[in-house]
């Protein structure tokens, strides 16, 4: 997070940016610790995975077909 935030930092204020300090991190999860959350997330490609099946891929080709 540090890395990132520097990176932001210098690229909007130049590189002549000090970096932030090293307990930044701390400093920040505990001053925004109400609107912090952890939360797993899903691979995207299971999820569109499951979308594509022989209804869809039907489908998709008779659109295709009345297109063309």
């Amino acid at each position: 997070l540090q890395e990132h935030v520097d990176e932001i930092c210098c690229a909007c204020l130049s590189n002549d940016f000090p970096r932030v300090g090293k307990c930044w991190t701390h400093r920040f999860t505990e001053k925004h610790s109400k609107h912090l959350k952890t939360s797993w997330s899903a691979l995207l490609d299971s999820k569109h995975g499951c979308t594509v099946n022989e209804n869809t891929n039907k489908a998709w080709f008779d659109l295709l077909e009345g297109v063309l």
